[in-house]
């Protein structure tokens, strides 16, 4: 059977999403399991700058596991990947079944800033409904109780001197 791999880049959890979301969305256009792994990375630069906050994001996924179990899926792979083709970075489309036939699908390479989301522009909503469905569901609550934002802005404060 095929396999649809996400491996998560030393990056935040915005550009961790893009990568993240290809795959699930091609995972889910092609009926593939999906195995994600890469988000047990030590960021050393909010220490090194001395930030407050260090920006964990443990537990706000359900695909999430122990050291251990990412460990596991990353041998499930290598084997994998032994017999099968790897392809990189296929477009998210729906595919044949004679296509799929044993082959590994890897996601993991940021877009360029040009194209962000020319492959999920077809797939808005469900990227919406995918998206919904690996958030932990304890954060969906914590987010659901608080009020809408009128105009919401992501800036990482780590970036700027004082």
């Amino acid at each position: 059977m095929s396999l649809v791999v996400c491996r998560l880049p030393k990056a935040g959890l915005g550009n961790h999403l893009f990568p993240l979301m290809n795959a699930m969305v091609f995972a889910k256009l092609n009926n593939l399991p999906v195995i994600v792994v890469g988000y047990h990375h030590l960021k050393i630069g909010p220490y090194l700058r001395k930030e407050k906050s260090k920006r964990k994001y443990k537990g706000y996924f359900k695909f999430q596991k122990n050291i251990l179990g990412e460990w596991f899926d990353k041998c499930r792979i290598k084997l994998k990947s032994r017999n099968f083709e790897t392809i990189k970075e296929h477009p998210v489309e729906k595919l044949d079944q004679q296509a799929l036939k044993g082959k590994v699908f890897l996601f993991e390479i940021l877009p360029r800033y040009h194209d962000y989301f020319i492959h999920l522009k077809p797939h808005r909503q469900l990227v919406i409904d995918l998206l919904n469905d690996i958030i932990n569901p304890d954060i969906l609550k914590e987010v659901n109780r608080l009020p809408a934002p009128v105009i919401g802005v992501h800036i990482r404060m780590g970036d700027f001197r004082k």
